[in-house]
């Protein structure tokens, strides 16, 4: 649309320098006062200082008050456990008086609507219903799970940073109830995994059982050698990665491959420079006592501990078996239990190796340091428990950074329903490709902290173009002679 004239003051503006002098005043009344544009423009760039200022204020306030109910919990924990049996067991009274008078609130808000629920209000999550459960399961839980029984729709388990708490207060519960006086301790539960890890040790070798771990790479693992990005087909291990989500899509590969491996992806570049990726699985087995798969309880507990383990040995000797250079830029990557293996290599191999970025997907690794070298991101799910496992929240560092999604609005992915919060919902909350969507998400997220980590992905897998070499290897527990 072209405008012919403007018209002011019943004369129309001419053209050229005469015109742009007639307009001058105009817009200088346009742009100026109390509603002009300029002011109009500094209002909106304030009241944005200000929203932005008030949010980092209210998730400054949330830290700071879960930092101290931690405090709390693990305060009063450790002293009950540290009180012997005669406080436990006046704590038992008092815990099923409380769990009465929840049933009594449930069942009242039932018979009276009206009626505020105090504490179901906070255990407001949805609940399957039961009552098709086959024999007595079904007997028992059906009065009180279908539609119009005692537990109302909306109540289930608590969400992934309650259950942390509550591993919080256990391990503290467990570290006080020790011979001797309870002395205060931040992290209790890699205390009592240490505890629990020495036991499965010494009971494995008390078995006679001696292990040694074998990695050996798959024969054919190999077929994606050469293939050039931009394919956009096939395996995410066979193409450069562009995004976290490829990287992760890597990681569900490897987890849903039905056997304990590890990937090593070579990108060639144009500039005759290397980088790799490194994908490391969730766990396999559900064993405490090691097996032959070495991503096992086992290994997690050790982890946990900050104790030596076979998984850790076994991705360091998969990176020098695909000839991982010193100098080589490398982004570790891991879902579950591998998300804590690559967070112990990035301390474990900074002399070795030049790690720059570290990705981990439902890992429970607050207690676990990453040096100040290493960019990382965390990614998490509400309703995941795996995270919150070492009972503690991930550090706020300049070189961490953790994403956490709600899942539930999330049903056409998951078949169609929201996600509730009992059990079987807890595993699809976990599941490595649901952390592949997440990935997906995050790529799009315009945020400085997540453009930190951009970068140092960026110096890794470089501008997309760099030819892939993929390579899967077999990590295996074996009888310590079986070698020899």
């Amino acid at each position: 649309v072209r405008a012919q004239a403007v018209s002011t003051g019943g004369s129309p503006w001419s053209g050229g320098a005469a015109g742009a002098t007639q307009a001058a005043p105009v817009l200088a009344a346009v742009n100026a006062g109390a509603g002009g544009l300029f002011s109009c423009a500094d209002r909106a760039s304030g009241l944005g200082r200000a929203l932005r200022s008030a949010a980092t204020g209210y998730a400054e306030a949330d830290d700071d008050a879960r930092r101290r109910l931690a405090a709390t919990v693990l305060l009063v924990s450790g002293r009950v456990g540290d009180g012997g049996p005669a406080l436990w067991s006046a704590l038992g009274l008092v815990s099923g008086a409380a769990v009465g008078l929840w049933a009594f609130d449930v069942a009242l808000w039932r018979s009276l609507p009206w009626v505020a629920p105090w504490p179901v209000g906070e255990l407001s999550r949805r609940v399957p219903d039961l009552s098709g459960l086959p024999g007595p399961l079904g007997w028992l839980a059906g009065p009180a799970t279908r539609p119009g029984g005692l537990v109302p729709d909306g109540s289930g388990l608590p969400h992934g940073a309650e259950f942390e708490l509550a591993l919080l207060g256990l391990a503290a519960f467990v570290m006080g109830a020790q011979p001797g006086p309870w002395v205060p301790s931040g992290h209790p539960v890699p205390q009592v995994a240490g505890m629990l890890s020495l036991a499965s040790t010494a009971w494995t070798r008390l078995l006679g059982r001696r292990t040694e771990v074998l990695v050996a790479p798959l024969i054919g693992s190999g077929a994606g050698a050469g293939a050039a990005a931009g394919s956009g087909r096939g395996r995410a291990a066979d193409r450069p990665p562009s995004g976290v989500s490829d990287v992760l899509a890597q990681v569900a590969e490897r987890d849903a491959a039905g056997v304990p491996t590890v990937g090593v992806q070579r990108l060639d570049h144009a500039d005759g420079t290397t980088s790799w990726v490194v994908a490391i699985p969730g766990t396999r087995s559900m064993d405490v006592l090691p097996g032959p798969v070495p991503m096992d309880n086992a290994t997690n507990l050790a982890l946990m501990a900050g104790l030596p383990d076979d998984m850790t040995a076994a991705v360091e000797s998969a990176m020098l078996q695909a000839g991982v250079g010193p100098d080589d830029p490398v982004l570790l990557a891991g879902h579950s239990q591998g998300g804590m293996v690559a967070t112990r290599l990035t301390s474990r191999l900074s002399d070795t190796f030049r790690i720059e970025a570290l990705v981990t997907a439902g890992s429970p690794v607050g207690t676990m340091p990453v040096p100040d070298g290493v960019t990382a991101l965390h990614l998490e799910h509400a309703q995941d428990w795996g995270p919150g496992l070492d009972g503690w929240q991930n550090p706020a560092a300049p070189n961490r950074t953790t994403v956490v999604r709600d899942l539930p609005g999330l049903g056409t992915t998951w078949g169609g329903s929201d996600l509730g919060l009992m059990p079987t919902d807890l595993g699809r909350a976990h599941e490595a490709w649901g952390y592949v969507h997440t990935a997906a998400v995050v790529d799009a997220l315009d945020d400085p902290s997540v453009q930190g980590f951009r970068d140092a992905l960026e110096r890794v897998v470089g501008d997309g173009t760099a030819q892939v070499t993929d390579r899967t290897y077999l990590v295996t527990r074996v009888p310590e002679d079986a070698k020899r």
